[in-house]
């Protein structure tokens, strides 16, 4: 309290300072002691201890965990923003201030709190990964995270977020790299199922030579491979490393290549595919090509093999003109050849890719085929037809017989002559035999004679009417050549008859005697 001195003139105005200085002061007296009566409890709050902890988790706010009833966080908004233990600061606030209990209003307590890891949400950076021809991995996110300065470092199982090839995979979180954090308790809220996904296309790679040639029907080649992508791809064997085409160590025969093929715009990578390379550079191998034959005919025999693509087919060239050739797998019939000749013909194997080896076949004809004769041995005679010449024992080799020879077709041969086959007193065959006049053939009637005397003398009569008619007045012609005519004719008729009724006989003379006893009749 700070007290005023003042002087004498101004005792008045002094009376009037004490007086209000009484009546403050006064006032002072009546107004504390009624202020302390009107909140008697504030004078006994005080800092009580609590016997409870309070759980919670990393990056949560105070008020996200309510206190027992009447107690509140002096700071609600403050985050925990540590794992451990901790505490902070409560005042106990009753609904009903006058209520008596353990506590009195406005007693504060700090409160235990056990902060523990927070428990992470999470999520990918994807589930399907083209395939681009290199690694790939996938990344696992935090999206729960407290505070945007917490930094992870995730942990994944082997190899299970990284594929170097298209397929499917399962990757998993094993740690997130920060204490505040932990992963949930359900595992499989750890994994994900991711896909590398392979460029789809129809296209396939190719396989030809070295040298550029391509495969025969059967997909074989004659030389060293490789494999070429289709336009706008390269080619590769791993899946990495990507070319213009693949050079493969093949082996002989069948071999299978495995490829991928990249999109050369996207660089996206088709999943493993394989093709079949077939090589055979080796001809195949004849063991043997032998001939058996006889005097027209040979058989050939042929044995060969290929270990890789095997035989294919066989081929007989070498044959002469005007032989044949049947074929049976590797057996060649031949025909038509000629009796006592050598040939030399040419067997060719080929195996599947189209190599071929050949190989020469030399053999003789025998001479021409013998016969047996029956009866007596034919020496120095000859037939007809044939000369059996060279005779031994029963047996007879025939000579082909030329047409032209006179040695075997000669006029005056002793053992073919007219005479023989057309004797005037054959006893077979005689004039009188062919033309009786009683014969029961009727190959001589007087009744067809008398009918042409009569048809002559009609031709007689013809002949004066036409001579009176004539300008030149001869006579004319009654000679005996009409007759001579008729009888030319009847006797064609009679040797037609004759010859077909006994064969081959000598008739020209039978004919001409009786043509001249007919002329001697008309003559008398």
């Amino acid at each position: 309290m700070t007290y005023v001195t003042e002087s004498p003139k101004n005792v008045s105005s002094l009376g009037k300072a004490l007086r209000l200085v009484l009546a403050v002061s006064l006032a002072l007296f009546v107004a504390v002691p009624l202020q302390r009566l009107a909140a008697p409890s504030a004078a006994l709050a005080e800092e009580v201890t609590l016997d409870w902890v309070v759980e919670a988790q990393y990056g949560y706010q105070l008020k996200d965990y309510r206190l027992p009833g009447g107690w509140s966080w002096d700071n609600p908004d403050a985050y925990l923003s540590a794992v451990g233990d901790t505490t902070a600061q409560a005042t106990y606030s009753p609904k009903n201030p006058g209520a008596t209990g353990d506590y009195a209003e406005g007693d504060v307590a700090q409160v235990s709190l056990q902060v523990k890891p927070r428990e992470v949400q999470l999520a990918w950076s994807a589930t399907d990964v083209a395939y681009l021809g290199a690694p790939v991995q996938i990344q696992a996110q935090v999206v729960n995270a407290a505070f945007q300065n917490d930094v992870f470092a995730f942990t994944y199982g082997k190899g299970s977020n990284t594929a170097s090839a298209p397929g499917t995979y399962v990757a998993k979180v094993t740690s997130v790299g920060n204490s505040n954090y932990v992963l949930p308790a359900d595992e499989s809220a750890c994994k994900v199922t991711w896909n590398v996904v392979a460029l789809s296309t129809g296209k396939t790679a190719s396989v030809i030579g070295k040298k550029g040639s391509a495969p025969n029907k059967a997909g074989w080649l004659k030389e060293a491979a490789v494999v070429v992508p289709p336009s706008g791809f390269a080619i590769s064997s791993d899946g990495k490393t990507f070319k213009s085409k693949l050079s493969v160590t093949l082996k002989q025969g069948s071999t299978k290549v495995s490829y991928y093929l990249q999109d050369s715009t996207t660089k996206q990578v088709t999943n493993k595919k394989s093709v079949t390379a077939k090589v055979d550079t080796k001809a195949p191998s004849i063991s043997s090509a032998k001939a058996t034959s006889t005097s027209t005919t040979a058989t050939v025999k042929v044995k060969a093999s290929d270990a890789t693509s095997g035989v294919a087919s066989y081929k007989l060239s070498g044959l002469p003109k005007g032989a044949k050739v049947t074929q049976s797998g590797s057996t060649f019939r031949i025909t038509g050849l000629f009796a006592g000749h050598s040939y030399t013909m040419s067997v060719a194997v080929t195996d599947a890719a189209g190599n071929v080896a050949t190989k020469t076949v030399k053999f003789a004809t025998t001479a021409k085929a013998t016969s047996s004769s029956s009866g007596s041995t034919a020496s120095g005679s000859t037939t007809s037809g044939s000369s059996a010449r060279g005779t031994s024992g029963s047996t007879v080799l025939f000579e082909e017989i030329d047409p032209s020879d006179d040695e075997y077709f000669d006029d005056e041969d002793e053992s073919f002559t007219d005479e023989d086959l057309f004797a005037e007193e054959d006893e077979d065959f005689s004039d009188e035999d062919l033309f009786a006049d009683e014969d029961e053939e009727g190959y001589y009637d007087d009744e067809e004679f008398d009918d042409a005397d009569a048809e002559f003398y009609d031709a007689d009569v013809a002949w004066d009417d036409e001579s009176a008619d004539g300008e030149s007045g001869e006579e004319p012609y009654t000679g005996p050549l009409p007759l001579i005519i008729a009888g030319l004719i009847l006797a064609a008729a009679v040797g037609g008859q004759a010859l077909a009724r006994f064969g081959k006989r000598k008739f020209s003379e039978a004919v001409a005697a009786e043509v001249a006893r007919q002329i001697a009749q008309r003559g008398d």
